[in-house]
């Protein structure tokens, strides 16, 4: 905005985003421990508690189990079964370019078998297909509002997370 002469406008957008941010914050919650992963082929990678993904699920209302440190790890299948095992949701974010269909299937297949036989939510986010990495930057109040959603089984339709089963 600045170097178009629109600095005004575009601190009043960035405001209208932060107050619809604001909006959707849950204050006091159910607290479900959230499990986020990476997969790329041979190794999961997770964040450290202290980042983007802690902070997006503590306003909504959720716990997010990140690993030690201040960078990402990579977890092998038995550190993902042992982080799961204290985990109520798993939400697996890949990079799956055009595949438009993603499914409980679709995820390695250690964990296709963990899930069938645990009752955990399971959501993916295709940041292939979604903007994830672009567009969603610009609207982390929508991010918001659909992890949100999502997490308190809302049927509401989501841009960037997609439910895998149908556990609570």
């Amino acid at each position: 905005g600045f170097f178009l002469g629109k600095s005004k406008q575009s601190i009043d957008a960035f405001k209208q985003i932060e107050n619809k941010y604001a909006s959707h914050k849950v204050e006091q919650a159910s607290q479900p421990k959230v499990a986020v992963l990476a997969y790329s082929g041979s190794a999961w990678t997770i964040a450290p508690s202290q980042s983007f993904w802690s902070v997006l699920l503590a306003n909504a209302g959720a716990t997010y189990l990140g690993c030690e440190g201040d960078k990402s790890q990579e977890y092998d299948t038995e550190q993902v079964i042992e982080l799961l095992n204290q985990a109520d949701v798993y939400l697996e974010v890949n990079y799956r370019e055009g595949d438009t269909h993603f499914d409980l299937n679709d995820l390695n297949p250690k964990l296709s078998a963990y899930f069938q036989t645990n009752n955990k939510a399971v959501f993916g986010c295709n940041t292939a297909m979604n903007g994830f990495f672009g567009p969603a930057l610009l609207e982390p109040d929508v991010l918001l509002l659909e992890l949100k959603n999502q997490l308190n089984n809302s049927n509401s339709e989501s841009k960037y997370f997609q439910k895998l089963n149908s556990a609570n």
